[in-house]
């Protein structure tokens, strides 16, 4: 019975929500139509919006990063970090672009924290990083 009344609430609200969004579009198709008479705004195509999938919650690829350096016997490679943390986290990076995705955040985490917390060294072709002393 909650079950049941907990969904027909969700269903109202919806509706309300549908109910909304059809006068707030609308109100943007009259506004069309005085700018751009020529245009039939029925004619854009939709767009959907999807949201991104997370690999980690909130300030938690931070914590796992500067955790693995101060671990590290030795300093690490961005590509090093991201694939510890595939491993560790076990992620799913089957995805094309998903990995790549994941390194440029480690990068990102990385320069971030440069110079306060992380020193960058370079090793031949290589940039490597470890926690400051």
């Amino acid at each position: 019975m909650q079950k049941r009344a907990e969904i027909d609430g969700d269903l109202r609200q919806t509706a309300k929500r549908l109910a909304d969004l059809r006068a707030d579009r609308d109100t943007i198709d009259a506004a069309i139509r005085i700018f751009d008479p020529s245009r039939v705004p029925h004619q854009i195509k939709p767009h959907l919006r999807r949201p991104k999938p997370r690999l980690f919650r909130h300030g938690e690829c931070s914590r796992a990063i500067m955790g693995m350096l101060r671990t590290a016997g030795e300093p690490m490679t961005v590509r090093q970090i991201a694939d510890k943390l595939v491993d560790d986290y076990h992620l799913d990076v089957a995805q094309p672009g998903e990995r790549e995705a994941l390194t440029a955040r480690v990068r990102s985490v990385l320069s971030r924290h440069a110079g306060k917390l992380l020193a960058r060294e370079r090793r031949g072709a290589d940039v490597v990083w470890s926690v400051r002393e």
